[in-house]
């Protein structure tokens, strides 16, 4: 049967939230033989969403993340659900031309990335901030859980199309549609 019951009326940066408050000291993410925490994550996640919400982002807006698996890459897509956002994932390998295209049709504002992709969106109107080489601006804002206005409705990422049958087009998932993947794969 395909029938399971999931948690419908919170989303991923809630159900996150409630894991650091079980499990804060154990390892979240381990990448290279480094470890973090739940509660480092969480914290400098928070410290993400906080410089997004000062910069607009919030529910259904996008911001764009181009980062190599990392540390940055987690932290970045968490610090972006816990801002309200939606990510939209940029890999660095794309022609110029798809990713002038994925950022008009987006609207993304903001761009977080490391710094050696800053040069790929230098004709890109979004606000750069690099994810491994600007921490001290992230590391002087609240590492508080963020406050936002996030719904089971609200996007949760955006993923362009290979564009084989034509323009890439851009694909949204929603909150309570990722809650409810997260919450099969848990079964």
């Amino acid at each position: 049967t395909t029938d399971a019951d999931f948690p419908a009326q919170i989303c991923l940066p809630e159900l996150f939230e409630n894991q650091c408050k079980l499990t804060p000291l154990d390892i979240a993410v381990e990448f290279n033989g480094s470890k973090l925490s739940y509660q480092e994550l969480n914290n400098k996640a928070n410290k993400v969403a906080a410089y997004l919400q000062k910069h607009g982002a919030g529910p259904d807006q996008m911001v764009g993340l181009c980062v190599e698996r990392s540390f940055d890459l987690v932290i970045g897509v968490l610090g972006i659900l816990k801002s309200g956002a939606a990510y939209v994932p940029f890999d660095p390998a794309y022609p110029t031309d798809r990713i002038e295209y994925m950022l008009k049709e987006s609207g993304i504002k903001v761009m977080l990335i490391q710094e050696q992709f800053k040069n790929i969106f230098s004709n890109s109107k979004a606000s750069l901030k690099s994810l491994d080489t600007e921490w001290d601006d992230f590391s002087k804002l609240s590492g508080d859980n963020p406050k936002h206005n996030l719904k089971p409705e609200h996007l949760a990422y955006v993923l362009f199309t290979s564009g084989s049958t034509g323009m890439p087009k851009g694909v949204g998932m929603v909150q309570q549609a990722l809650m409810n993947l997260v919450s099969w794969q848990n079964t």
